[in-house]
């Protein structure tokens, strides 16, 4: 692995002396230990980490131990074939006994929070465009 010293500053190149020579000695070093002993707080090193290609904290400390980092190999996505088994084995009923619900009250409240507001937001959208109903979504 080839690192960059020479795009450090006078901070970080210091930071990356003393973790060379820390780290060897001490396997089990936590970030927050690091940046006590280098005087920087965690998360100077942890972006000192990403500046030198590093995943985060643990790669960098296996790399300064002679070791390799372990990475992960990307695998295939499984969204599609999750879709495609979605929609062979859908069960038709659900939606019969969903609008089947819909119909039965005459108002409807659809609650969310965060993401799932704004989802409640379209589908009460979508549904009093389809429905006569009176539908209410709260935030």
């Amino acid at each position: 692995m080839n690192i960059k010293l020479n795009e450090l500053n006078t901070l970080e190149r210091a930071t990356h002396q003393k973790l060379a020579n820390l780290v060897p000695e001490n396997e089990n070093l936590r970030i927050v230990d690091a940046a006590t002993h280098c005087n920087v707080s965690a998360s100077k090193i942890s972006k000192l980490a990403k500046k030198l290609c590093f995943d985060n904290f643990k790669h960098y400390k296996l790399f300064l131990r002679g070791q390799a980092p372990i990475t992960l190999n990307p695998e295939e996505s499984t969204e599609l074939p999750r879709l495609k088994a979605f929609v062979e084995n859908f069960n038709l009923a659900l939606v019969d006994d969903f609008i089947a619900t819909i119909y039965k009250y005459p108002k409807i409240v659809l609650f969310g929070l965060g993401p799932s507001f704004i989802c409640c937001e379209y589908f009460a959208y979508k549904l009093r465009i389809c429905t006569k109903k009176n539908i209410c979504v709260p935030s």
